[in-house]
């Protein structure tokens, strides 16, 4: 709620008289931009143009992009944004599938921040997106968009697969006994001496069932 407040208290007193002043300007050359990358018409997503393009492309990004911000807010730890912002970065990028490699430069911030460097495919993906050329080995081209952001998805669920499992391990290994089992020598009391001639016989007895109980002695 604080936040919330500053939030909506710094964008009152900074950014609406700008916004007030300058009118419709204020969003710039964003929609120009859309227009000449081809979202607008649906063609530029790059992984969800290979099913599917136009206003339909539009609508199952629109729903992918929905789907993962609700995911990110019912389940992300509120201690930890970062791990959010991460996972809603890294699904614009597949999603909208840019060709200039700055966009991934915020993923990266956060990776910093979190410490997972699976997450980092992403940003080796923009650059392959910028240049796709590898001379005679280079893909067809409907499938640069394809390698460029779908290969870091693979990436992020093998990565993710591996700590999971990791955990599981050592959870297994560090879990407690459960309370009714007895550790190790918890039923052997005080070892008793059977004499039997010459030959001497050790026999480890019950512990006794009260403290101060003397041991018994058994002798033949």
């Amino acid at each position: 709620m604080t936040v919330a407040v500053a939030a909506g208290g710094a964008f009152t007193a900074v950014y609406l008289p700008h916004v007030i002043r300058v009118g419709s300007k204020v969003i710039g050359f964003l929609p120009g931009y859309l227009q000449q990358e081809g979202y607008t018409k649906g063609t530029r997503f790059g992984i969800i143009g290979l099913v599917v393009t136009g206003w339909l492309a539009i609508a199952v990004a629109a729903l992918i992009l929905g789907a993962v911000a609700f995911a990110v807010l019912q389940f992300s730890d509120p201690d930890r944004p970062w791990q959010g912002a991460i996972v809603m970065t890294a699904a614009a990028l597949a999603i909208a599938t840019p060709h200039y490699q700055w966009y991934s430069l915020l993923l990266v911030m956060l990776v910093a921040l979190d410490g997972r460097p699976e997450w980092l495919a992403f940003a080796a993906g923009g650059y392959y997106a910028a240049y796709p050329e590898m001379g005679r080995y280079t893909p067809p081209w409907r499938l640069d968009d394809m390698i460029a952001y779908g290969v870091p998805l693979v990436v992020v669920a093998v990565g993710w697969l591996i700590r999971h499992e990791l955990a599981s391990r050592a959870a297994g290994i560090t879990e407690p006994l459960p309370a009714t089992a007895e550790p190790a020598g918890a039923g052997v009391g005080q070892l008793t001496v059977l004499d039997v001639g010459e030959d001497t016989v050790y026999e480890a007895l019950p512990r006794p069932a009260f403290a101060g109980d003397e041991a018994r002695e058994i002798r033949v």
